[in-house]
């Protein structure tokens, strides 16, 4: 049996870069690249989190400085106006200071009043939340909530 003599390869050698075996600096500066881009993306997406976060909880917390006026409002610890005018006033809930305007306007049904309360952030009027409720008045005069 006649032996062919075999090539044998040279683990160290590759066929790109024959003087070595790692990373060329253009590798690198393409793996830095879309890291940088893939970086960049969270970093808007948390901010753009954080703003809605922030804007979400004015929202809330103006929602229920309405509806805590609408319950002051038919428990008489503030007045309601006259059908047709507009109230303000002011509130402070969590150590801020909200403002509230109180609307009260006839609706299709007779008999039934419309309450409507807007809540803003004092200074920031962006930072708001409307509420509406319906009322009547009872055999007894007093205004209440329409259910």
């Amino acid at each position: 049996m006649i032996k062919t003599p075999t090539k044998q390869l040279n683990p160290q050698s590759s066929i790109l870069n024959p003087i070595s075996p790692g990373f060329t600096l253009i590798e690198v500066l393409i793996a830095v690249a879309i890291l940088s881009i893939g970086l960049l993306a969270v970093s808007l997406t948390t901010g753009e989190a954080i703003r809605n976060t922030n804007y979400l909880q004015g929202k809330t917390i103006a929602h229920i400085v309405a509806q805590n006026t609408i319950a002051a409002a038919l428990s008489k610890q503030i007045s309601t106006p006259m059908i047709g005018a507009t109230q303000t006033g002011s509130a402070e809930m969590l150590n801020q200071n909200w403002n509230y305007k109180i609307t009260l306007s006839d609706s299709t049904l007779n008999g039934v009043k419309m309450l409507q309360v807007k809540a803003s952030l004092s200074g920031q009027p962006d930072v708001s939340d409307t509420v509406t409720d319906f009322v009547y008045q009872n055999a007894k005069g007093e205004v209440v909530l329409w259910r």
